[in-house]
C-alpha cells in the first residue's frame, strides 16, 4: 500500500472517530421526529407530507436503517456513514489530501454528520453532484440532482450554480445539461406539490 492510501486511511478514520464522540447525547425535536416518522411505512411517509415539510429520501433510507436497531446511536450511525463517504469523496474529487483532511476536522461537518437529519446526505450528494458535473457526466449529474431534490429543497440552490457555471465556463455544454436534467425531473413530478 502506498503512503498517500496509508494517509488518506488515516484520515478517514481520524473522521469517523470525530464523528463517533458525543454520539450517544439524547435526541432533540427534530430528530426524534425524524425517526417517529420514519418508522412509518413507505406510503405513509410518502403521502404524510403535512407532518414534516422535507422531501421523502433520507426518510426513506431511515426507515430500512431502523430495521436493523433503533437506539440513537444506531440511527445516528446513517449520517456518520454520509459524513465520511463526504470525506473520501473530497479526497475522488480533489485528488489531493488537504482537502479531505478539512473537512475531517470541520467542526461544523462533524456537528451535522452526527444528526439523525438529511444534511449530512445533503452534503454527499452536493459534492458528487458537482464531481460528475466538472467529470462532464450529464446522466449522473442528473440523477444525482433527482437524489439531492428528494433529499433537501436547498439543494435548488446547488443545481441554480451548476447552471450559473455552465453559462459561465461551458456555455456549449449547457443544452446538454438541460436536456438530461429536463428527462430525469419528469421523475420528480410526483413529489412537486
Amino acid at each position: 500500500m502506498g503512503k498517500e492510501k496509508t494517509i488518506l486511511i488515516l484520515i478517514l478514520l481520524l473522521g469517523l472517530g470525530l464523528r463517533l464522540v458525543n454520539l450517544n447525547q439524547s435526541f432533540w425535536l427534530d430528530e426524534a421526529s425524524q425517526a417517529q416518522l420514519s418508522s412509518l411505512s413507505l406510503s405513509q411517509i410518502w403521502f404524510n407530507r403535512a407532518a414534516d415539510f422535507h422531501p421523502p429520501l433520507f426518510y426513506f433510507l431511515a426507515h430500512f436503517w431502523l430495521q436493523f436497531g433503533r437506539s440513537e446511536i444506531w440511527l445516528r450511525l446513517l449520517p456518520v456513514a454520509s459524513g465520511v463517504a463526504t470525506i473520501y469523496l473530497m479526497y475522488v474529487f480533489s485528488r489531493r489530501l488537504m482537502p479531505a483532511f478539512l473537512l475531517a476536522i470541520a467542526p461544523f461537518h462533524i456537528y451535522y454528520s452526527q444528526e439523525f437529519r438529511s444534511y449530512s446526505l445533503l452534503c454527499l450528494l452536493g459534492t458528487l453532484a458537482m464531481y460528475f458535473l466538472l467529470s462532464r457526466k450529464y446522466i449522473w449529474l442528473s440523477l444525482t440532482n433527482i437524489l439531492l431534490l428528494y433529499t433537501h429543497y436547498s439543494s435548488i440552490f446547488l443545481i441554480l450554480s451548476q447552471m450559473v457555471y455552465l453559462i459561465i465556463y461551458e456555455k456549449k455544454l449547457l443544452k446538454k445539461y438541460i436536456i438530461h436534467n429536463s428527462l430525469f425531473m419528469l421523475l420528480y413530478l410526483p413529489w412537486f406539490p
